[in-house]
């Protein structure tokens, strides 16, 4: 029976065996570099904008996002062909294994490090596993059966960046984000039942906490039939004060009256969700963590789904430059027949 593997091709005018080491040197060295250079940006541009609440700009999650892509195109590149097993299994744990040490060591670090590193050796292992037995050659057959876990591994390795950066305060503003909160907040002020309710006009998302308050006091008075316009400024002043020191005494929360609405309506939110959590709240930054894995995890499926494409386009492009070279190969296969 005949296959067609392909393999990195060797030049005629050199030893094989000094070419193939070279070239599977140079995969190996690109497998690595990109790995943890891509888990730095991670580290350096992405987490600390996340772990603020900070999502402005594309460019800072643009970088990361697509050296994460880049990496794992070549860590399935590189299990696939790369044939001394040293370097395969090698450059995959060095490429997941140092960025462990981005991070603030801890016994729970050195955990998920070793278990990434399992993993990982386990996707290499799966990989060639499946381009050593296949029939032909597919692209999303071989490459998927290990590439899902080089995803999990490196959504693990983000999260641990995630965690390292929490406080318990960050913590806490980690699992009620504050981006989530304001469009929320905005959605509900302007929604029909709370204006059917307060009797407010269309809310501003940063409309400040005195605007608010007088909006919310001309509303009521006009409620009682008294006309906005025949309210002096003084008055208005006068009714503000009064409603700020009944929502200072009701829920603890003093302010100027120049914040943004929004912002304190979260910072009592989240004062209130601390109190609650009272001796957990210890474990809020493990929490968030969690959280914020199984979130990236979701959100790496259009990224894997993008890898085995590129993937698959890079193959073709190296085999129609001949740096790949299909050859064929019999192979004796045992069958048992009475």
């Amino acid at each position: 029976m005949g296959s067609t593997p392909l393999r990195l091709g060797a030049s005629h005018n050199t030893p094989v065996a000094k070419t193939i080491v070279i070239k599977e040197s140079a995969l190996a060295l690109a497998m690595v570099t990109a790995g943890v250079f891509a888990f730095w940006l991670w580290r350096v541009q992405a987490i600390p904008a996340i772990a603020a609440g900070d999502f402005h700009g594309w460019a800072r999650f643009a970088a990361p996002v697509a050296g994460l892509a880049l990496a794992s195109v070549l860590f399935a590149f590189g299990a696939m062909f790369i044939r001394d097993r040293r370097i395969a299994y090698g450059a995959g744990i060095i490429g997941v294994a140092v960025p462990y040490f981005f991070s603030n060591a801890s016994t729970a670090v050195l955990l998920l490090m070793a278990a990434s590193v399992v993993g990982i050796a386990f996707a290499v292992h799966k990989i060639r596993r499946e381009f050593s037995l296949s029939i032909g050659f597919s692209v999303s057959k071989i490459a998927k059966s290990g590439l899902s876990l080089y995803f999990t591994a490196a959504c693990v390795i983000i999260s641990v960046f995630y965690a390292d950066t929490l406080s318990r305060e960050h913590a806490l503003a980690a699992l009620l984000p504050k981006p989530a909160f304001d469009m929320t907040l905005n959605y509900f002020l302007n929604s029909r039942l709370a204006q059917s309710v307060t009797g407010l006009p269309e809310v501003r998302r940063d409309i400040t906490a005195d605007e608010l308050l007088d909006m919310l006091t001309k509303s009521q008075l006009e409620k009682q039939g008294i006309p906005a316009s025949q309210i002096s400024p003084a008055d208005l002043a006068r009714l503000r004060a009064a409603e700020r020191r009944e929502i200072e005494r009701q829920y603890g929360v003093a302010f100027r009256g120049d914040e943004k609405a929004a912002d304190l309506f979260y910072g009592a939110i989240a004062r209130r969700a601390d109190e609650l959590l009272g001796p957990w709240r210890a474990y809020a930054p493990f929490i968030s963590a969690l959280t914020f894995f199984f979130a990236l995890k979701t959100l790496t499926l259009p990224l894997y789904l993008i890898s085995l494409a590129a993937l698959f386009l890079l193959i073709k492009g190296l085999l129609s430059v001949n740096i790949l070279q299909r050859e064929v190969h019999s192979i004796e296969v045992e069958r048992i027949t009475l």
